[in-house]
């Protein structure tokens, strides 16, 4: 007998059901750490499995780890500006408890670490030593298109905006900016990838 509608949630149902953000579950499908299957670009999780999958947590009653469970959005930034860097990192650390922040300097450390990382938004810094960020966001979406990148510089014109977005950047932020308006940028980039599942 094939499942009826209400036994198939998609990841908005699915947060609701589990009372989760969709981000949270979202990562959590991108890890295979939560029971579903892909449709197209779409996730849909089976209630039945659902429901067995929370009953088999070890050592916990019902749904309760689940309900608690936080699972961290992987944010990478690279900068050559060190006590810019550093005030960044910490800024977003503060900024939202679910940001795990690393950082790079320079673009063959920011490989190095998005290779270990996987991070799932990347603020890059255009203008690098040696690789600089238009090669660094191209190697990004060519090798790992579903990575986000916001594109930072204290240089801009309307040239530099083309030329990075061209490159794959998702958005573009000119220095000095609103750190405010850097953490809703990078929420609403999870956000839309969320939404789009």
């Amino acid at each position: 007998m094939n499942p009826t509608i209400s036994e198939i949630m998609n990841i908005r149902d699915l947060a609701a059901y589990l009372k989760l953000s969709r981000s949270t579950l979202y990562q959590l499908s991108q890890q295979g750490r939560i029971p579903c299957t892909k449709v197209g670009k779409s996730w849909r999780y089976h209630k039945e499995v659902i429901d067995a999958w929370i009953k088999d947590r070890e050592g916990i009653n019902s749904a309760s780890k689940s309900k608690t469970e936080t699972v961290k959005i992987k944010i990478l930034i690279v900068d050559d500006d060190e006590p810019v860097l550093n005030v960044l990192a910490q800024s977003l650390t503060k900024a939202d408890d679910s940001f795990a922040v690393e950082t790079a300097t320079d673009g063959f450390q920011a490989g190095q670490v998005m290779e270990r990382l996987q991070p799932d938004v990347v603020v890059l810094d255009i203008f690098l030593p040696g690789i600089d960020g238009y090669e660094v966001c191209g190697m990004i979406k060519e090798g790992h298109s579903d990575m986000k990148v916001i594109a930072i510089t204290g240089h801009g014109s309307d040239e530099v905006k083309q030329k990075i977005i061209d490159a794959g950047a998702d958005e573009y932020l000119e220095k000095p900016f609103d750190l405010e308006e850097l953490t809703v940028q990078i929420q609403d980039l999870i956000e839309r990838t969320v939404s789009s599942t």
